[in-house]
């Protein structure tokens, strides 16, 4: 039997654990609150160019951010060719174009690189979606998203950082994109899972294990689909946490990344970019056993 899970990775080439909601003490910037598709996928508001707002894709797995030919034309955005979209499933050329300014939750980026390309993937899970706020706007800042609340904080000052409680986990940073290390206990060899929002499974590019074969599975990305074989990982072992009975999809292809891992595991994950940091399920208050962080 084939199952379907989706998947909106973007690439360019061109020129379960249970914790309270976080409340956190200090912090300048008001909370932006999101809508949850399908347990995973996060939609937020989005203004361009003043105007809006527009409902898009949160994507930190995404390098770029991405508008739908429609808005474009709304936008009067200049299409120029050269850019292409490397997904799991395949490459497609695309167009790309500029945005005076993208703000979302009150924080704005000025002249931002955007592609031009159909969403028909993403918009039969939510229609409502324009767009995908990629990670060349994301990159900017240091931010908490909260899968609990549905809140998505972004950092004034390392307000957020002085705040929270948890095992700082380092981070490579590459094409605007965090991955972190991953483990599969009695395996030796690691792997770098890049942190991905648009997922709702552990995605591979290579088999960290033998795992335990399932039945084919259609991952579908923003520019069609391939087809995956699904397995299932005993335990996944990321920094101090350790994530079980996972399924993943394996794809064969050439990456530069061992796989993705979808931050919706978590209840709720801090992404530092001004350091190369990430915690994991933090908590607002230290641990009880100790006073020192």
């Amino acid at each position: 039997m084939t199952k379907r899970i989706s998947i909106a990775v973007l690439l360019i080439s061109a020129i379960i654990l249970t914790s309270p909601s976080l409340s956190i003490a200090g912090t300048k910037a008001a909370p932006a609150e999101f809508t949850l598709t399908d347990k995973y996928l996060i939609t937020v508001k989005v203004l361009l160019n003043g105007e809006g707002p527009y409902d898009f894709l949160f994507d930190i797995g995404s390098t770029m951010t991405a508008v739908e030919p429609s808005l474009a034309a709304q936008l009067q955005l200049k299409a120029n060719e050269g850019a292409t979209i490397t997904t799991a499933s395949q490459q497609s050329a695309v167009s790309y174009s500029f945005i005076d300014s993208v703000t979302f939750s009150g924080k704005t980026v000025q002249k931002i690189a955007c592609i031009i390309t159909s969403l028909t993937e993403l918009q039969k899970l939510n229609p409502k979606i324009r767009g995908v706020l990629g990670g060349n706007y994301l990159s900017h800042f240091n931010f908490l998203i909260d899968y609990k609340a549905r809140m998505i904080t972004f950092e004034e000052n390392d307000e957020l950082g002085a705040a929270l409680y948890g095992f700082q986990l380092s981070s490579r940073f590459d094409a605007n994109r965090n991955s972190v290390r991953a483990a599969v206990p009695n395996v030796s060899a690691n792997a770098y899972l890049v942190l991905d929002s648009a997922i709702p499974n552990v995605v591979l590019f290579r088999q960290l294990d033998s795992g335990t074969a399932s039945d084919k599975r259609i991952v579908t990305t923003l520019n069609g689909s391939a087809t995956a074989r699904s397995i299932k990982l005993k335990s996944l072992v990321v920094g101090q946490t350790t994530l079980t009975n996972l399924l993943a999809a394996f794809v064969s292809a050439e990456r530069k990344e061992d796989g993705l891992l979808p931050t919706s595991l978590f209840d709720s994950v801090y992404i530092n970019n001004k350091i190369g940091m990430v915690m994991l399920n933090p908590s607002s208050h230290p641990p009880a056993s100790t006073s020192l962080r």
